[in-house]
């Protein structure tokens, strides 16, 4: 993991932060000397312990329950970070809704659902981070979109649909606000086993293994390589990258 030494005291909140990737890059900043506010959005989330971790590492953290759907939730909790920290440095939108169905069998709740968290959730928290960016002309923004966005997955359109969106957002909104010194990017993850053993569960290890050598470089993305790009991005070292979504893929949208 590289130490960035701009993000020490930056203050930097991570959405969907009890586990997997989001806990991973709750760590790394932590780890870079970051104040770390860790969403997750319901009260069997493990973000309390996320910020026990913390700070047992030395960090000065803090946990919230946050639907990030809910606009007011995510006002209520953008002020509380502001009246204790002061400032809102850093905004990963990780948090996110995986359903799947084909088009034809899915309710519309399920659609419905997925696009007030994928799309919503980050709508509301970046509309509720950025005039406290815009007023100190500083800001890194972050958002979790998926390798779904650019290729076809069967009985995933929703999902997909809404990181497409989120490409979108993140190019349109880096225009919006780069006058004011505010960086917005993305990454597109492509394969990665966010909890040791979850893939295998989720697909067998005949698919998971059929999975896993599609991959260019044969393996499936650990937390640390998605994480790794996210603290690069909201490092000062990635000042003039705006607009940009990476993608973290071990180069199978490459094929």
């Amino acid at each position: 993991m590289a130490i960035y030494p701009g993000i020490k005291g930056k203050v930097a909140i991570v959405t969907g932060a009890g586990k997997g990737i989001g806990r991973e890059i709750a760590l790394q900043f932590a780890e870079n000397g970051a104040k770390v506010v860790v969403l997750g959005a319901n009260q069997s989330s493990d973000v309390a312990d996320v910020a026990k971790e913390l700070v047992a590492l030395g960090a000065e953290a803090i946990s919230f329950k946050c639907d990030i759907a809910d606009k007011a939730e995510v006002e209520q909790v953008v002020q509380e970070v502001l009246e204790k920290f002061g400032a809102i440095h850093i905004l990963v939108n990780n948090a996110g809704v995986y359903p799947f169905a084909p088009l034809t069998m899915m309710p519309d709740e399920m659609w419905d659902k997925t696009m007030k968290v994928n799309l919503y959730g980050l709508f509301n928290m970046c509309k509720a981070v950025l005039p406290a960016m815009m007023e100190q002309k500083y800001g890194k923004i972050v958002n979790i979109s998926s390798t779904s966005a650019m290729s076809g997955s069967p009985a995933m359109v929703a999902y997909s649909a809404s990181k497409a969106g989120i490409v979108g957002f993140t190019r349109t909104l880096a225009v919006e606000v780069a006058p004011a010194g505010i960086n917005v990017n993305a990454i597109a993850p492509g394969p990665t086993d966010s909890t040791p053993g979850a893939g295998i569960a989720a697909f067998g290890q005949e698919r998971f293994d059929q999975i896993k050598n599609s991959v260019p470089l044969r393996r499936w993305a650990e937390n640390s390589d998605q994480a790794n790009v996210v603290v690069f991005l909201s490092s000062d070292e990635s000042s003039y990258i705006t607009g940009q979504t990476i993608i973290v893929d071990g180069g199978i949208t490459s094929i």
